[in-house]
Parts: structure tokens; C-alpha cells; sequence
């Protein structure tokens, strides 16, 4: 846990160097500390909405939910493009 710096672990701080990367993102704390109830439930509604094509109107939908659409949206096709899927 401490060499991860995992988030629940207040006291430890950001370590130095990141401890995950992908793809020219990286993290100075474990990614699996940082996801919290809210965007594990966007991750869902996204993969619901992609799963019903997309169906429902955006302009239904919270913006901040629309936002984070937009946000793994492009990322699936930076994903997509580069061949990784």
C-alpha cells in the first residue's frame, strides 16, 4: 500500500514518482484509491448508454453527467484509433 500511496491513506501524501501510467497519463497515487461512487456510477450510466446505442438524448441528462460522456467518450476513441482495444 505505501509504495502505491494509496489514497485512503491520507498521511503518505503524493509520492514523488508516478506509480501508474498509461499513454502519457500517470498518477502519483493508486487509480483504484481515486475512484470514488460517483464516477463509478458515470462509468456505468456511460456503459449503459453505449450498450442502448446512445439512445437517450444528451440534452435528458445532468450536464455533469454529459460531461463525463464526452470525457470517456473521446478516450474510447483515442483507444479505438490507436488499435489498443
Amino acid at each position: 500500500m505505501e509504495g502505491r500511496h494509496c489514497g485512503w491513506r491520507e498521511e503518505l501524501g503524493e509520492a514523488e514518482r508516478p506509480v501508474w501510467a498509461y499513454r502519457g497519463v500517470y498518477s502519483r497515487r493508486c487509480p483504484r484509491s481515486i475512484i470514488t461512487g460517483t464516477s463509478l456510477s458515470c462509468l456505468e450510466a456511460y456503459a449503459a448508454w453505449r450498450l442502448l446505442g446512445g439512445g437517450c438524448s444528451i440534452w435528458d441528462l445532468p450536464a455533469k453527467l454529459v460531461d463525463a460522456f464526452l470525457v470517456l467518450e473521446l478516450e474510447l476513441r483515442k483507444e479505438v484509433e490507436s488499435g489498443s482495444r
